[in-house]
């Protein structure tokens, strides 16, 4: 039986590497937009990362009311779950 054989173009194959996105990144990077993204200590004196990381973005248009979310609390003696 004689088959047709499936022709294929390289270029379906091209894929974004993490390298490509790394220097897209690098390019467009700003401090003065990390700065504005983020809330800052009173007088530009730096920044309290646990309140950018985890804080910000409770009170933030993406946060659940209480009770819409179970927590986590990690203590030496294992990970407990507890309320919101």
């Amino acid at each position: 039986m004689e088959y047709t054989p499936i022709r294929k173009s390289l270029d379906q194959f091209v894929v974004e590497t993490e390298s490509d996105r790394l220097r897209e990144v690098r390019a467009t990077f700003s401090w003065d937009d990390i700065r504005r993204e983020t809330d800052g200590l009173p007088g530009g004196k730096g920044l309290n990362i646990a309140h950018e990381a985890i804080d910000r973005h409770a009170i933030g248009p993406r946060h659940l009311s209480p009770g819409d979310a179970l927590a986590k609390r990690t203590t030496k003696s294992g990970t407990l779950p507890t309320g919101t």
